[in-house]
């Protein structure tokens, strides 16, 4: 590979990467690509920032022939991710993808803040990928659409996928400026696959909506789905802040189609509470999800909703069923508003 910029080995710590067009040409409209990454960091390096505090310290990072911005190696660790235009031209929606995924974080590198600011769309994996690493923060980033959040510009797998026992991993947060906008991709808005991946907060995003929470560009399948051997996740949060915005996600009964899925009988200890899945922003109008609001199949152990002030659901505005349980053996639901504004 020929990376647009490498920064590798112990001791390349506090480098600045601003500013700068990396896989596009001088108008940032056209491809002038890499044979490789647009960025990577390795081997240990450290504390290293691609982009920057303000819009204008970004990189335009699009049309590479494999990631974005990859990320790896055990030591790599503390580096920041932010104001980018990662998979799109430097106006926000010209489609210029990366062969392979936006952001790529593996092979135990740990502690990656990615956000605020970035636009990560239109990459032809998916558009972060969070593989067995620890500590990842994403938050204040739109993954899947342009830059205004009022358009579609789908990376072709998940918007974020989390497996292979990546641990810790926040994304979102309890703020405005902590929402992610993840919508329109071609598969799930959120993964977490594989058995080990856990402890992972998903909170305060917009999942299927755009940054007005009222127009639906849904992802084509769930909108966040929690597998097999998947335990100890949050969805949401007791305090208006901490809510999830999850709603027209689905295009067909022949995808999934879901608000949330938790599948599998090892998917234990999860707890999804104070989300409003599909209806829009302020829970007034209908924006259902393409099948069931919430499909639990074979899982166990889960709480849906909860008895504190603010932590019941609102599930409401669904084709099939607003909850929907096969299987498995018995979870909590409880405090919830089911097929109500």
């Amino acid at each position: 590979d020929v990376d647009g910029v490498r920064i590798e080995g112990l001791g390349s710590d506090n480098n600045l990467v601003m500013g700068n067009y990396i896989g596009v040409d001088l108008e940032g409209t056209g491809t002038v690509n890499n044979m490789g990454n647009g960025v990577r960091i390795m081997g240990g390096a450290k504390n290293n920032t691609i982009g920057g505090d303000t819009p204008s310290k970004g990189n335009v990072i699009s049309a590479n022939t494999a990631s974005g911005v990859r990320i790896n190696d055990s030591g790599t660790s503390g580096n920041i991710i932010a104001n980018n235009i990662i998979g799109l031209g430097s106006d926000g929606s010209w489609d210029l993808g990366n062969d392979g995924d936006g952001i790529y974080l593996y092979e135990s590198s740990a502690g990656t803040v990615i956000g605020p600011g970035n636009v990560i769309s239109v990459n032809h994996h998916n558009g972060i990928w969070i593989d067995g690493v620890n500590g990842t923060q994403v938050f204040g980033n739109y993954i899947g659409t342009n830059a205004a959040g009022e358009a579609a510009r789908m990376n072709e797998g998940y918007g974020i996928m989390v497996g292979n026992a990546s641990v810790n991993t926040v994304i979102g947060g309890d703020t405005s400026a902590e929402r992610n906008i993840i919508s329109g991709n071609d598969s799930y808005g959120v993964y977490l696959a594989d058995s080990g991946t856990n402890n992972v907060t998903i909170s305060g995003n917009y999942i299927g909506l755009g940054a007005d929470g009222s127009l639906a560009l849904g992802n084509n399948d769930a909108g966040v789905d929690i597998g097999n051997g998947i335990q100890n996740v949050t969805i949401g949060g007791d305090s208006p802040g901490e809510r999830n915005l999850i709603s027209g996600n689905g295009v067909s009964e022949y995808r999934h189609g879901t608000g949330v899925e938790i599948r599998g009988a090892s998917a234990s200890n999860n707890t999804i509470e104070g989300n409003l899945i599909g209806t829009n922003a302020d829970g007034s109008a209908e924006l259902g999800n393409w099948t069931n609001g919430l499909l639990i199949i074979d899982a166990a152990n889960n709480t849906i909703g909860g008895a504190a002030p603010g932590a019941g659901n609102v599930i409401s505005g669904h084709t099939r069923y607003n909850i929907s349980i096969t299987g498995g053996g018995t979870n909590l639901i409880t405090g919830n508003f089911i097929g109500t504004d």
